[in-house]
């Protein structure tokens, strides 16, 4: 009978010990080893170089390193994908922009939703630019519209994937111009500028710190910026307002987001650091030299956000003709 209560005490530790292997971490001892963020795009681009300089400076304040994973492809959807279905345990983080969850969407099926997700941060506001080449003709961009006119010809602009709002920003520009244009998508803004400096489309839409070193560099020309107000880190580009052309403000955010089961203590643990790492000021030397804004949200006001402009911009997909049917 001892044998019999002995082996039955065993058991129970041992499915006690398995059982808690399985449940969600918590902030008691979290992080006890490196958080991985994953970038849903490619490297070189606005996303990337902000993950990167985010990785460098959070382990001051989460008390592990923090390593970056691209997983680029689908405007971000893929690598939404697959932090979608990561253990809830913390330890995988998606930064990701928000037009994965208000336009992509709309555009295509994904294997995600808003829904599975939990908010952290908002990290930062990105303008969208229209770049040509300098070697083009096109000094303005009714320029470009009206030899676009004249000739027929179809503008191909290059994009960081296709459904974002670097796509959709273009779209309604050059259907409100009555011109013919064709979105090439990349893997990402970098990609999409290196291919605008190769001369291999007519126009890029990206976003400042993608584009900015390029122009300033001679190698591109900017057009205008899909903003109401001009943007402070590139004064000298002209709003599409100022040249006449009615649209809607288009500009990216972007965030941190965990999976849904995600437990609250955790949330709570990774929102706190990556605040602080927001206010570092090494973080915000790095993001004024790359040209980004930061803008901080709530882990509510994140997905409160989401939601509300999916809401808004899909009338525009609509007319567009970018949801899918």
């Amino acid at each position: 009978m001892r044998r019999f209560l002995t082996s039955c005490a065993v058991l129970v530790l041992a499915f006690g010990v398995m059982a808690q292997g399985q449940m969600p971490a918590n902030a008691a001892g979290f992080p006890t080893k490196p958080v991985t963020i994953v970038c849903p795009y490619a490297a070189g681009g606005s996303s990337d170089l902000m993950t990167r300089a985010l990785a460098s400076v959070a382990p001051k304040y989460l008390g592990q390193s923090v390593v970056v994973l691209n997983r680029p492809g689908a405007n971000g959807a893929i690598g939404a994908a697959e932090v979608a279905r990561a253990h809830p345990d913390g330890y995988t983080v998606l930064q990701i922009a928000a037009g994965a969850f208000t336009t992509v969407p709309l555009t295509r099926p994904v294997q995600y939703s808003v829904d599975d997700f939990r908010g952290i941060i908002g990290l930062s506001y990105e303008p969208i630019i229209l770049t040509v080449n300098a070697k083009s003709p096109w000094k303005t961009t009714q320029d470009l519209i009206d030899d676009a006119k004249k000739t027929g010809k179809v503008i191909k602009y290059g994009i960081s994937g296709a459904g974002g709002l670097t796509h959709l920003a273009p779209a309604a520009l050059f259907d409100s111009a009555g011109v013919k244009a064709e979105a090439v998508p990349f893997e990402g803004g970098g990609p999409a500028i290196t291919a605008l400096v190769g001369g291999h489309v007519d126009a890029a839409t990206s976003h400042p710190t993608e584009c900015m070193p390029q122009v300033e560099a001679g190698n591109l020309r900017a057009l205008g910026i899909f903003s109401p107000e001009r943007f402070a880190e590139a004064p000298d580009v002209p709003t599409f307002k100022e040249q006449g052309f009615d649209l809607p403000e288009f500009s990216v955010w972007k965030m941190l987001l965990v999976p849904a089961k995600t437990p609250d203590d955790v949330v709570e643990k990774l929102h706190a650091a990556f605040k602080q790492s927001l206010e570092d000021p090494e973080f915000i030397e790095a993001m004024a030299r790359m040209k980004l804004t930061i803008q901080y949200r709530t882990p509510d006001e994140v997905i409160s956000s989401l939601k509300e402009e999916y809401g808004a911009y899909k009338p525009l997909m609509e007319k567009l003709g970018f949801v899918k049917k």
